[in-house]
């Protein structure tokens, strides 16, 4: 059961999602450079197990390998009071989005003001409703209210974001770390606090 959930081919630039059965999937970007970044994820009772890296090609078998031997466990249900590891992208997109829904807020346009295109470069919107379908999959706990609380936590998992992934590629980490500063919201009335 092969199936080809995300793709992007253009001059310069391919990324792909690949499912390679109901619990394992691959994400992958070619670089300049001739090699492959690439994250995988097998989903097992209680979590997933993790492992990404730059690769020299884009090899199944190897990256499977690679995951048994130099992956981590990360333990799922994803909730905002867990501590940040490089597993949590999509779930902490999700938590972005939803944070965003309840607030009357554009992900995408908060995203786009965080992350500008370089001059002359297409912006490329992150796939949200993909994302939120494989933080589904490995599995998210939403909080019920977004009071004052959740939104530090959430804050604090976009700041891990962003100094473990340094500056995100649209392409591979889609992370909610296009936060703007509370402070700015509540000054746009945006805030309840």
């Amino acid at each position: 059961m092969r199936t080809l959930l995300y793709l992007v081919e253009e001059p310069g630039r391919k990324a792909q999602l690949v499912q390679i059965d109901e619990n394992v999937l691959i994400n992958s970007r070619w670089l300049p450079t001739g090699h492959y970044q690439v994250e995988i994820k097998h989903k097992l009772p209680g979590g997933v197990r993790f492992h990404d890296g730059i690769k020299p090609a884009y090899d199944e078998e190897q990256l499977l390998h690679d995951l048994e031997q130099k992956g981590f466990f990360s333990a799922r249900p994803f909730t905002v009071r867990r501590l940040y590891d490089p597993s949590c992208d999509a779930c902490t997109a999700t938590l972005y989005v939803s944070f965003c829904r309840v607030y009357g807020l554009d992900p995408v346009g908060l995203f786009r003001q965080a992350y500008p295109s370089a001059p002359g470069a297409p912006f490329i919107d992150p796939p949200f409703p993909l994302l939120e379908r494989l933080a589904q999959w490995e599995g998210i706990s939403m909080p019920m209210v977004w009071g004052r609380t959740n939104f530090h936590h959430l804050l604090r998992r976009a700041q891990a974001t962003t100094t473990t992934r340094h500056l995100p590629h649209p392409d591979t980490h889609w992370q909610a770390s296009a936060m703007t500063p509370p402070s700015e919201l509540s000054r746009r009335g945006k805030l309840p606090y």
